[in-house]
């Protein structure tokens, strides 16, 4: 049944449910949501990358709608998958906006009426759940897992969109936002794919993780770390979708959503912004095995319209992935929000202001809404013209378009576009709106056929060719090019080169099976064999990827070393053998820490950090023992039998720490001014200090 005031979209795999409303078929509906197409257009940004100019400076332009009809307390038509959006980035995704401020804005100021009842409680919506996840500590922590509605001191954009994603779906909906703060793109965030490259004379690396944990670097951080985290969340939510939303039959990846960029103001973050964005779209979509799902993308809005530096650097970046011009295959499914107007001061997390953090996710959910609404079979013919206004013959254009028969509308545009046309004048610019969107679908195509041209990737155009073929074949201006291509790979030159690029692949999907040496020596042979092809340089790539990896991880080793750490160091070095053994550059370092670790010197303070290792162990373990007596103690509800529980515990704690502390101190004294000494010394005397009640690791920083 369908409720007022709320415009139903059964969700991206099926038509949105559309009447016939004065603005034509598959507008909103003025009369319900108060919108039409054009004024959202000014809400968000379009693919061509523009940004608006509201009616004030830190305000929606005047008539957004961010005012929608209340939630009602009916569940959405479970019979449908959960439409699933994604939300991920860095501390303002997570989310600072301050909940009691936007009361105030809501009672007082008339904004976002939908979040209050009458009686001044927040709305809640039956039809959209509320998930937020973090990676911490090793494991995953639920923060919400709720119905929506404002809860807590902080929110974020998350209110915003999922309101309006509620308002336009009529099929269960879940916000699933994995994050945590003080994250870069460049590299915590760095998705896979990434390749690594020279920034004024130092290795940037690329992703160093694997879509197989098990193959993960262990131990440490990593190039790509945050985004492998969050994505394992996001994984293990959706694999007990039933304990997120109840009822759940099954879900359908509906969308992506980014608001991110505050901690790539690192010069040599920013410059690479934009090819990582781009990499992060490719990633998800693979990741999530949805390679159609719509992206939308928040800029940062530090400054705003006087944002300047590698600020600015970030925000271009972010708006250029929507531009159609720059990355064709991002037409119709990228948007970017600039949020530059929505800027009121307040530093990194915009004050905590409810009205930003309100429009930044206002912004996005209309333009979610906008994407959606486009991939619906039609939904950018319908908002070209109206098929009512159409005679017979432009109807079966109208329906050629519609379901993908670009040949056949075509060839009945004909007749309306020849110099000696007859018909109605009217008829005759409805049809060459319809040319033009038809020209626009083919022009798009052409020209990402002839970058693959350019670029002398033929194995990638002979692939999008054939791709391209069940849309666009017959069609004149399609055929003409296509001709020329199918020419270009019968040669003889391009069958060697298709021949090189179809071995190169083999390899590269084989990568995640291959040891990494193994991998690295087939690339090597086959950049050996091919020295002319195209595809060499694809090979030389991913050898300088390896190589920096290499590069990096020695780096990583020495430094430990240099500082005195040897245990760690020797540690590493043992679990970047499994990795990158067999690879002549670590072979040869690790050579020669193999001679330095026959000194005796080398060997004895090894095991001083070994020891110093094992003391700690000791003490990690009964620190847990000690926190599961606290937590059971704290069941006890008698207060003197819990008193006497607290004493019993301490008295136990004090007793176990004493021995491991005598063992700092021997290693202290035994070891005197070496790295491992000094620390245990410092331990110890911050024992003493305390009474014996508390022992801390200096080295605890250091990944101790």
């Amino acid at each position: 049944m369908r409720r007022p005031g709320r415009r139903i979209w059964s969700g991206p795999a099926s038509a949105p449910k559309v009447g016939t409303w004065p603005g034509g078929p598959g507008s909103i509906d003025p009369r319900t949501t108060g919108q039409t197409m054009r004024v959202l257009h000014a809400v968000i940004v379009f693919a061509l990358g523009a940004w608006f100019t509201p009616a004030c400076p830190a305000q929606l332009p005047a008539g957004a709608q961010e005012n929608l009809p209340p939630p009602d307390a009916e569940p959405a038509d479970m019979s449908k998958p959960v439409q699933v959006f994604i939300l991920m980035g860095q501390s303002n995704m997570l989310g600072f906006g301050d909940t009691a401020a936007l009361a105030d804005v809501v009672r007082n100021h008339g904004r976002f009426t939908h979040l209050m009842d009458e009686q001044g409680n927040w709305t809640t919506r039956r039809d959209v759940r509320n998930v937020r996840v973090m990676f911490a500590n090793g494991s995953m922590s639920t923060f919400n897992n709720e119905w929506l509605t404002v809860s807590g001191k902080n929110f974020g954009p998350e209110i915003g969109f999922g309101h309006i994603m509620g308002h336009v779906l009529d099929a269960p909906v879940l916000i699933l936002k994995s994050c945590i703060g003080n994250r870069a793109l460049g590299w915590d965030l760095l998705p896979p794919g990434s390749e690594s490259y020279e920034y004024e004379g130092k290795t940037i690396p690329g992703y160093e993780g694997s879509r197989d944990p098990s193959r993960r670097p262990k131990g440490r951080w990593y190039a790509g770390k945050q985004y492998d985290d969050d994505t394992d969340c996001v994984r293990e939510v959706l694999s007990e979708l039933g304990r997120y939303y109840p009822g759940a039959r099954g879900y359908e990846i509906a969308g992506f959503v980014w608001w991110q960029g505050h901690k790539d103001q690192q010069a040599e973050w920013a410059v690479r912004y934009e090819r990582n964005l781009v990499q992060l779209i490719k990633a998800l979509r693979e990741d999530f095995d949805a390679p159609d799902a719509p992206f939308v993308c928040a800029t940062i809005g530090f400054g705003g319209r006087n944002m300047g530096g590698h600020a600015l650097t970030v925000a271009e970046a972010q708006l250029a992935v929507a531009d159609p011009r720059r990355y064709p295959e991002f037409a119709g499914n990228v948007r970017t929000v600039d949020t530059r107007p929505f800027w009121r001061g307040g530093g990194a997390h915009y004050g905590g202001n409810p009205e930003t953090y309100m429009e930044v996710g206002i912004g996005l959910g209309w333009a979610m809404a906008e994407l959606l609404e486009s991939r619906a079979p039609g939904g950018a013919v319908r908002r070209i013209v109206a098929e009512d206004d159409l005679d017979g013959p432009l109807r079966r254009v109208f329906g050629a378009l519609v379901d993908d028969r670009l040949a056949q509308a075509e060839t009945g545009l004909r007749p309306y576009l020849a110099d000696d046309a007859t018909v109605d004048p009217e008829q005759v610019r409805l049809a060459r709106k319809l040319a033009g969107y038809l020209d626009s679908l083919v022009s798009g195509a052409l020209a990402e056929l002839r970058q693959l041209e350019q670029g002398g990737d033929l194995c990638a155009l002979r692939n999008a060719l054939q791709a391209s073929d069940d849309r666009f074949r017959g069609v004149t201006a399609y055929d003409a090019a296509r001709a020329k291509w199918t020419a270009l790979l019968d040669t003889d030159d391009a069958a060697r080169e298709l021949a090189a690029g179809s071995e190169l692949q083999s390899i590269v999907d084989r990568r995640d099976r291959l040891e990494l040496a193994s991998y690295y020596r087939l690339i090597e042979g086959f950049r050996s064999d091919n020295p002319d092809s195209f595809y060499a340089r694809r090979a030389a790539e991913e050898l300088r990827a390896i190589d920096a990896l290499v590069r990096e991880t020695i780096a990583e080793i020495e430094a430990l070393g240099a500082k005195g750490d040897v245990y760690a160091k020797y540690e590493r070095i043992e679990e970047a053998k499994d990795r990158l053994a067999r690879i002549p550059a670590f072979d040869e370092a690790a050579t020669r820490w193999s001679q330095e670790f026959r000194e005796k010197a080398t060997r004895d303070e090894y095991y001083a950090g070994k020891t110093y290792a094992e003391i700690f162990d000791d003490l990690e373990t009964l620190d847990e023992r000690y926190r599961e007596i606290v937590q059971k103690n704290g069941e006890i509800t008698a207060p003197r039998a819990r008193e006497q529980a607290a004493e019993r515990a301490t008295e136990y704690y004090v007793r176990k720490l004493r021995p491991i502390a005598t063992r700092l101190e021997k290693l202290a004294e035994s070891n005197g001014d070496s790295y491992y000494g000094k620390a245990a010394r410092t331990a110890y005397d911050g024992y003493l200090q305390s009474g014996g009640t508390a022992l801390q690791n200096p080295l605890a920083g250091d990944g101790k």
